[in-house]
């Protein structure tokens, strides 16, 4: 079934729904695009295909679910299958480093608190990945503890558990850099 052939099998109500419940939610999304991508044509067209996605798939979706961590889930495994079909993880994380240490040779003020923002960046990807993913959500993308839960699929206790532990080794890192 083709995305015009989903958008002709939802009622007029499953639209409205839709355009109600999913795209005022594109800044959000943009947002943790970016993060992942680092770049932002690359955000952009990863919006585009989660949106895309969420429309063919919005017939399927269980409306007692909240919409904020389904679409989030979403964005989350279309970078990872992008990525795996275009084998470029490694090449946007590498990428990402060289930027900030281009930033590194310069030294006015508004560069300086881009650097303690690179810096903090750099730590939370030095985190392993179940605390780097929890980091994000929960702190900057100010996502529950409930809908962080429902989002990688695993208990709320786990969720806190690991920010907690996040959090220790975060401060650890970045007392090194301070």
């Amino acid at each position: 079934m083709t995305t015009t052939d989903t958008a002709a099998a939802l009622s007029p109500a499953a639209r409205r729904s839709y355009e109600d419940l999913v795209l005022p939610l594109a800044d959000a999304l943009y947002g943790r695009a970016l993060q992942l991508t680092r770049r932002p044509g690359d955000a952009e067209d990863l919006v585009q295909d989660t949106l895309i996605r969420a429309f063919r798939f919005w017939g399927s979706y269980n409306t007692a679910q909240a919409v904020k961590p389904w679409l989030f889930t979403v964005l989350r495994n279309t970078f990872h299958n992008r990525c795996e079909a275009h084998g470029r993880r490694t090449e946007v994380h590498t990428a990402y480093k060289g930027d900030a240490m281009a930033l590194r040779g310069e030294a006015a003020p508004e560069v300086e608190a881009a650097l303690v923002a690179a810096d903090v960046r750099e730590a939370i990807e030095a985190l392993p990945a179940e605390f780097c993913e929890v980091i994000r959500l929960v702190d900057l993308q100010g996502l529950g503890y409930v809908e962080t839960a429902d989002l990688l699929g695993v208990p709320k206790g786990t969720v806190m558990s690991r920010l907690h532990r996040g959090r220790k080794r975060l401060k650890g890192l970045l007392a090194e850099v301070a």
